[in-house]
């Protein structure tokens, strides 16, 4: 990271680099997430035993019927939403 850009700058850059992107989400989104959070100096997620902030974090997703599917969330955080 240079650190003469300021702030805006790194943003604006973030910003056209990610919007000319043409990969798969799921080619992306780790890189994606991971530029991200040092844009907003804030910790990334990592694979810890608590699982609380961390990348494919596995789900259960409960149907009408009563059945159950696994899902993954690209990004899981303990206590936050979308």
């Amino acid at each position: 990271m240079d650190p003469i850009n300021t702030q805006d700058e790194r943003a604006e850059n973030f910003i056209q680099r990610w919007a000319i992107s043409t990969a798969s989400e799921l080619a992306t989104s780790q890189s994606f997430i991971i530029e991200l959070c040092e844009l907003l100096d804030v910790p990334r997620p990592q694979a810890t035993a608590d699982r609380d902030y961390m990348f494919e974090r596995a789900l259960k997703e409960a149907h009408a019927d009563g059945q159950e599917s696994d899902r993954y969330v690209d990004c899981y955080k303990r206590g936050h939403s979308c």
